[in-house]
């Protein structure tokens, strides 16, 4: 009888973590049970490469380095239910009536192994001129008023890119509504190219953060 309570002792161990595990899962957040739930991501910007309607996805191409051709990155699936995307006029078009190199901002969540969308967006930065013009999407870390330029880290790369401003740049946040050039300072940011200068230009620059609604 001395021996019983040791051969039972890894038994009862065993009930006490299990108990334990319950009492975390009850009282923690219930994070252990939504390990597997949808995660929101925040967003994706890209260029449209096509829609798939049967599949209900958006094929986006990814951002390049500045200096090569928009979307060699390799494509971004997105999965989507409503049949709507809202464009730059503050308008609503239908997801069939996006075109091939619309640029796009998407907002995105992780359900299973899937991004699924949320807001999908026409970025006013859309240029229907793919060879001459390409996209930078990043953040604005400075700008030098004397050589009217601003510099940008690519949001994917973080690569850092210096990109020439004059007077012709529009400047606007997601409503259309101008913004000064000189309030970029830390903003995320999607730009369109001229590519025929000296330094790639800033032909127009939509301000994609929170600071653009004030």
């Amino acid at each position: 009888m001395a021996d019983t309570p040791t051969r039972y002792r890894p038994a009862a161990q065993r009930m006490a973590c299990w108990l334990a595990v319950c009492l975390v899962a009850m009282t923690g957040g219930g994070r252990v049970a939504s390990a597997g739930g949808p995660t929101d991501l925040g967003h994706v910007v890209g260029t449209l490469t096509r829609v798939d309607a049967n599949s209900h996805r958006l094929i986006l191409s990814r951002d390049t380095q500045i200096g090569s051709r928009v979307g060699e990155r390799g494509p971004v699936n997105v999965y989507y239910d409503t049949p709507l995307a809202a464009n730059p006029a503050g308008g609503t078009a239908s997801i069939a009536e996006l075109a091939h190199g619309d640029r796009l901002l998407v907002e995105v969540r992780k359900v299973g192994a899937r991004l699924q969308a949320g807001e999908i967006r026409v970025l006013a930065t859309t240029t229907a001129d793919h060879v001459w013009g390409s996209y930078l999407h990043g953040t604005v870390h400075e700008i030098r008023t004397g050589t009217r330029t601003l510099h940008v880290d690519e949001a994917d790369s973080h690569i850092f890119n210096r990109i020439g401003y004059d007077a012709a740049t529009k400047v606007e946040a997601l409503d259309g509504k101008p913004l000064d050039v000189l309030g970029l300072d830390g903003q995320e940011v999607d730009i369109a190219l001229r590519r025929n200068e000296r330094i790639p230009m800033a032909s127009r620059i939509v301000v994609l953060g929170p600071a653009a609604a004030r």
